[in-house]
């Protein structure tokens, strides 16, 4: 009788927990990947290497319009940044804020991929490396390419922008269209930043250089 009632009770406490889902803990559902947007801006203000500080804010605005998750991010948004390296030809930087209203700033992952500076469409043609341009695609500057650009719709761009291929956010370390001598080497950690240097002269980036980004929160 003794072993009727602890085999009873021993099957009740069993039904108990699968009841309660504590004999077998369930999984955690699996985590949502983010996925990485592209997102083209233009640097703002000049910046010379040899006089810059380590911390000194660097902005860019917004070319073509972001969406991430639900937010929208409409054209000549301020992108901010900051100087992480400085030498006289050598600047690291950290882009990690983006102003959605004024004085109201969200932080982001911005990694830089890729950059260029406009040049006349004449001159273009001899600048062009392979290596800069994603894997030999067509660059902004070109007949076809502008082309292309007239396609577009006009909300994705500024009339006094040069658009970058999106294929530009795969561009791993290499020269620079439009600053001849210019190497950009690319991080994937957006918090090391990505570098610019030179080799034998001074770096300087001009207002209006085009930097492609990916962005995730």
């Amino acid at each position: 009788m003794r072993i009727s009632f602890l085999f009873i009770g021993g099957v009740f406490v069993l039904s108990l927990l699968l009841a309660t889902g504590c004999a077998y803990p369930q999984a955690a559902p699996p985590a949502k990947t983010q996925v990485a947007k592209t997102l083209q801006a233009e640097l703002t203000r000049s910046l010379e290497a040899s006089k810059a500080k380590v911390g000194d804010v660097v902005t860019a605005e917004t070319v073509t319009p972001l969406e991430l998750d639900s937010m929208k991010v409409p054209l000549r948004t301020k992108v901010i940044g900051h100087v992480l390296t400085a030498e006289p030809n050598r600047l690291v930087l950290v882009f990690d804020q983006i102003v959605i209203k004024k004085d109201q700033s969200i932080p982001l992952k911005f990694s830089l991929r890729a950059v260029m500076m406009p040049q006349p469409a004449a001159s273009l043609g001899d600048q062009m490396s392979p290596s800069a341009l994603g894997g030999g695609g067509r660059y902004p500057g070109s007949a076809a390419t502008n082309a292309g650009n007239r396609e577009r719709s006009p909300t994705d761009m500024t009339a006094d922008s040069v658009y970058m291929p999106q294929a530009g956010a795969e561009t791993r370390s290499g020269s620079v269209v439009g600053l001849p001598g210019v190497e950009l080497i690319v991080s994937d950690d957006p918090k090391t930043g990505t570098t610019l240097q030179t080799t034998g002269r001074k770096l300087s980036l001009e207002k209006g250089l085009q930097m492609m980004f990916l962005v995730s929160r």
